[in-house]
């Protein structure tokens, strides 16, 4: 945008064959931002259309900066039609496709000003960022390895660039990348992040530790660095480093399952057998899903489907032990009376079930009742 509004000054500055219009005027209500007056007044002058070239493009970059992109895609192709060649025209024609989120026709534009200009960095750069959005994997990398080419200094490209190698545990390829766009932009801290999960990925530690401490000198600490680094100062053996970095984290309440499992592994070092016991234990805990009862409730009523009730019965129990659900006890007491005939063991789980049961609940009363009596006949019983 800021391209198309310097090609406008520029084409302002130059006056106009026709006396009748008043560019110091159009240029105030220009630069105060006045969009849509300024079309109006150069549709005013021209109420029967004009042929001149400087008048559609400003009547185009005026319609396209009030937000009218009809009025304004409509007098960039007139202009295209009068040179085909335009840059400048096929570049906002270009982004009106791309404000319409149309980017099969974003990318028939960019294509055509690469045809004219292989070598523009900028629209190289956007149609690797077009092929995104297209879903085209290859292009989007050849693209920005095109544009990486042209300008590798550019941190975007560098950063981008370098995921999509490190993906590929392409990982010198991609630290080289990031190296030339970090010489121009030392304390870019997206480049640097990158660095970070390169040396990370490639257990160099004593980098991991530079890098990650530079990150956090540059106030941009989150949490999956910490924990890297972290584990960085743990594997070079400097364990009270190690445990200090991830206390602060468990005292902010971010601390998961990798932070827990590092701090037991500290501890041990340290020689605290007992506090490494809690931390391994806060490690399965947080390791293990929120949703595990549920799982073993599902694999428990398929073993009843299956007439697996012994194993249904140990799923029903597997559930219990991870979080407690008082109609697992139901189907426990059901297991045991009707398929197992363990009446006395039945008793305890239906007597459970009683203990727990929302009675205010209209669905439960049908269970209630059933309860109820069966555990007076088993009572009953000898």
């Amino acid at each position: 945008m800021k391209n198309i509004f310097l090609t406008f000054l520029i084409l302002t500055s130059v006056l106009l064959a026709n006396a009748q219009v008043d560019n110091a005027k159009l240029l105030d209500l220009m630069e105060s931002q006045h969009f849509q007056e300024a079309a109006n007044y150069l549709e005013s002058l021209y109420p029967n259309g004009t042929d001149d070239p400087k008048i559609i493009h400003r009547l185009a970059y005026s319609y396209l900066m009030s937000g009218n992109l009809p009025k304004a895609e409509q007098n960039y192709q007139a202009l295209l039609q009068k040179d085909s060649t335009n840059i400048s025209v096929l570049n906002s024609l270009a982004s009106i496709a791309s404000k319409k989120g149309n980017s099969k026709k974003v990318m028939a534009f960019y294509q055509k000003i690469y045809d004219l200009d292989s070598t523009n960095f900028n629209i190289v750069k956007q149609m690797a960022y077009t092929y995104v959005k297209l879903g085209n994997g290859n292009d989007y990398k050849d693209y920005l390895t095109k544009a990486n080419r042209l300008n590798p200094k550019d941190g975007d490209v560098a950063s981008d660039l370098a995921l999509i190698l490190t993906a590929t545990k392409k990982y010198a390829k991609a630290d080289s990348v990031l190296d030339i766009a970090l010489k121009a932009d030392s304390l870019n801290i997206i480049l640097l992040r990158g660095k970070f999960f390169i040396k990370d990925a490639t257990m160099d530690y004593k980098s991991v530790i530079k890098i990650g401490e530079m990150i956090f000198s540059l106030a941009d600490s989150t949490v999956d660095v910490e924990n890297k680094v972290a584990q960085a100062y743990y594997y070079t053996k400097d364990y009270r480093k190690s445990l200090e970095l991830m206390q602060a984290i468990d005292r902010k309440d971010l601390a998961n399952e990798t932070t827990f499992y590092y701090m037991g592994l500290c501890y041990r070092k340290l020689d605290q057998v007992e506090l490494s016991n809690d931390y391994l234990n806060k490690a399965i805990v947080a390791g293990i899903s929120n949703n595990i009862n549920i799982y073993y409730q599902e694999l428990a009523a398929n073993r009843e489907t299956q007439k697996m009730y012994g194993t249904s019965l140990y799923d029903y129990k597997k559930a219990q032990e991870f979080s407690e659900d008082n109609t697992v006890n139901y189907s426990i007491a059901r297991i045991y009376d009707q398929y197992l005939q363990k009446p006395k063991s039945a008793l305890i789980y239906y007597q459970k079930f009683l203990k727990d049961v929302d009675a205010k609940i209209k669905g439960n009363q049908p269970y209630i009742d059933y309860c109820e009596a069966r555990i007076k006949e088993i009572k009953t019983m000898k």
